[in-house]
């Protein structure tokens, strides 16, 4: 998953490039989508697209997977946060017992 300012740069794309050099892959570049229980934000364009060309030039097949459930919260990114939310709520009814 491509979080902005955490691992979507060029030096992140050279890391990945060298870690699967000689291996038959194909990268799916997952992009993170907001929301409110997490503080990290969704990749610029540029970025995503400079990461997935330097995969290429390395050789490396890649696919931009297109998000989809955002709409409802529940694209990549988006669930892991209800969870925990519901997890919290799980748990602060348990302290009643």
């Amino acid at each position: 998953m491509s979080i902005g300012d955490v691992n979507d740069k060029k030096k992140h794309a050279l890391e990945l490039a060298a870690l699967l050099k000689g291996r038959l892959s194909h990268v799916n570049l997952l992009i993170y989508n907001p929301h409110e229980f997490a503080s990290f934000v969704m990749p610029k364009k540029t970025d995503v697209l400079t990461f997935r060309d330097i995969l290429q030039e390395k050789g490396i097949e890649v696919s931009i997977r297109k998000s989809m459930g955002d709409d409802i919260s529940g694209a990549c990114g988006q669930l892991s946060g209800k969870v925990k939310r519901k997890g919290e709520e799980e748990e602060y009814l348990k302290s009643f017992a």
